[in-house]
């Protein structure tokens, strides 16, 4: 036959589309296949057929499937089977309009789209005689179709290209790129998804939402990094990727404490990863919390894998001033990036950046300091640059970055003595487990571990005892 297009009639969504490939009556009654152009939160009824399996292979965008009581997530390559008798309903929850193939067999149930391709009509336009011609079966979305559903018990299946995600409840939640005024909110969910947590592991609750500079600041460069989670209006969840060169990281995923399990995480981290994918990155990371074993898992599941144990570790001030006041380095400030020209810092700051991290980190430098932290040094020891601290307000040494070569001691302690001179009342890092040389020097202090940590990453990267992260997001 030939492919016959069908734009939708009034009372459909705008931009609807249906392409037949095979008519009921080309293949003896056995197969009805068309092609369906969905746009952006066009979704279904929750609905059965009972006289027809269906399948449906995703070509392109997003689609929320709804296949008895599993809720799926699927992309390109994802296909579907349906079984007769089983209720079901789908949704277009990506960023751009969804195509996908539909096949019924036998045919019986693709006599509603192709009476609407002889009459012109829409569903919602034609009375219950016309409608049950189409398909001899009740109406769609009624009580007595999912009522009728309860005593069948065939099995649905579900096959991803890209990702599975199950769940109990996701049609109605839409993902869209996040807007500077999502910040806020947010966060607020970054919030209570981490106190949750915290509290969950005997931890104690933050009481206040993380900053949004810097999810601000990154989506001015590169927005296609920041995702939020809708349920009607409001956002339950978020997720914040960054790129600096080829490398990729997850800065944020969180979910509402009582939207998790459903496949919301996965759908956002599906997103933030096609910037991954768009880049080119040559390596995937993040930092989570080390008793979260949903997360974990989950990062596995998508080919990122444990690579390094991380630690807060805190102690009081007091305890901390007994540094020696002269550990053999210098310090000087280091001046902030020019909006425009050379950048004096950032010969030798890339320089050490390249030999840690395997990458350059300029624009974060930048971030950092126009206002991102308290204070920045340049650490020497014997006329050299040995190496960099950046340190807040409230004493937080990080990222903290040792030349190599360089006496680690030396270094950390002249960044623990800058510290200090803040008048915060106590001083906190973020230790790597190989860092042993600043793990014993500052354990020799009355630091303690606060929060254990893992870095997740697709390849193994980094000289992890000389560099120490500034948090989870940042790195």
């Amino acid at each position: 036959m030939d492919e016959l297009n069908i734009v939708m009639p009034p009372g459909q969504a705008p931009g609807r589309s249906f392409s037949l490939k095979l008519r009921s009556g080309e293949t003896g009654d056995s197969i009805m296949m068309f092609e369906e152009a969905i746009p952006v939160g066009t979704k279904s009824t929750f609905h059965l057929h009972r006289h027809s399996d269906e399948v449906a292979y995703f070509l392109s965008g997003e689609i929320t499937f709804k296949i008895g009581d599993e809720v799926t997530v699927g992309g390109p390559g994802t296909c579907a089977f349906m079984p007769r008798g089983v209720p079901h309903a789908w949704k277009s929850s990506g960023a751009k309009t969804g195509r996908v193939q539909f096949l019924y067999t036998p045919a019986k149930a693709g006599g509603l789209i192709e009476e609407q391709q002889r009459t012109g009509r829409g569903f919602a336009s034609m009375n219950e005689h016309e409608f049950d011609r189409a398909v001899a079966a009740p109406r769609l979305g009624t009580a007595r179709t999912v009522a009728a559903l309860s005593p069948r018990r065939r099995r649905c299946r579900i096959k991803s290209g890209r990702r599975t995600a199950l769940g109990r409840r996701l049609m109605d939640i839409t993902y869209r790129p996040a807007k500077a005024e999502d910040l806020e909110e947010a966060e607020r969910v970054a919030q209570q998804s981490g106190n949750a947590l915290r509290v969950r592991h005997g931890g104690q609750p933050s009481p206040a939402p993380p900053s949004v500079a810097f999810p601000k600041f990154c989506r001015a460069r590169d927005p296609s990094g920041l995702w939020v989670a809708e349920d009607g209006d409001a956002i339950v969840g978020f997720g914040f990727s960054w790129m600096a060169e080829k490398f990729w990281c997850l800065s944020q995923l969180f979910v509402k404490p009582e939207m998790q399990a459903k496949g919301i995480g996965q759908a956002l981290l599906s997103k933030t990863l096609m910037q991954a994918e768009l880049n080119g990155a040559a390596n995937r990371a993040l930092i989570t919390f080390a008793y979260n074993i949903a997360s974990t898992g989950l990062y596995i599941k998508n080919g990122l894998y444990p690579r390094e144990p991380l630690y807060r570790m805190a102690a009081p001030a007091q305890a901390v001033a007994q540094i020696p006041a002269d550990a053999g380095c210098d310090i000087t400030p280091i001046a902030p990036r020019p909006e425009s020209g050379e950048w004096p810092a950032g010969e030798w700051i890339g320089r050490i950046d390249q030999e840690l991290l395997g990458f350059r980190r300029d624009l974060h430098h930048q971030f950092l300091l126009g206002g991102g932290a308290a204070r920045a040094v340049r650490i020497e020891h014997a006329g050299r640059a040995a190496g960099y601290a950046y340190i807040s307000a409230r004493g937080h040494v990080g990222p903290l970055a040792i030349a190599p070569g360089i006496d680690a001691k030396a270094v950390v302690t002249t960044a623990l003595r800058c510290a200090l001179e803040g008048g915060a009342r106590q001083v906190s890092l973020l230790v790597p487990g190989r860092a042993d040389v600043v793990m014993q020097t500052v354990l020799a202090l009355g630091f303690r571990i606060e929060v254990p940590l893992v870095l997740m990453a697709s390849r193994p990267f980094g000289n992890w005892g000389n560099y120490l992260p500034r948090d989870p997001g940042f790195l």
